[in-house]
This record gives structure tokens, C-alpha cells and sequence, in this order.
């Protein structure tokens, strides 16, 4: 298969040791940058969440949102 084929989502076969190289840091750098996406979606729900239970809570002061909006 060394040629493209229609709707082809990944790369062509690599005739050359420098695209295996290409296609290799591709492949890590989106392993990298799938678990960083994974991390800070949680952390933002988790800091969205909390944020809600904080200002839903009646012993709760105005004084901590007006924190969480500096931080």
C-alpha cells in the first residue's frame, strides 16, 4: 500500500526511515497530549463543581467566590 487511499485518516506507508521517525513522534506527541487533555478536563469539572457546591451552600460567604474568580 504505498499509495493514499480516499478518506484515508492516517499517513501513507513510509518509504523512508525519517517519516517513521515523523509518524512515531506524531503518534507519542498525540499519547502526550491526549493525557494532558484528559487531566485538565478534570480538573476544570472538578473546579467547576466545587465552585457550584460553594456558592449553593448557605453557611457560604460571597467572599470565597470573589477568591475562586481571583485565583
Amino acid at each position: 500500500m504505498d499509495a493514499a487511499s480516499p478518506w484515508q485518516l492516517g499517513f501513507q506507508d513510509s518509504a523512508t526511515h525519517g517519516m517513521e521517525c515523523i509518524i512515531s513522534l506524531h503518534h507519542t506527541l498525540l499519547f502526550y497530549l491526549t493525557i494532558i487533555f484528559i487531566l485538565v478536563s478534570w480538573m476544570l469539572t472538578r473546579t467547576i463543581l466545587y465552585a457550584n457546591m460553594k456558592s449553593t451552600d448557605d453557611t457560604g460567604t460571597s467572599e470565597d467566590a470573589h477568591m475562586l474568580e481571583i485565583i
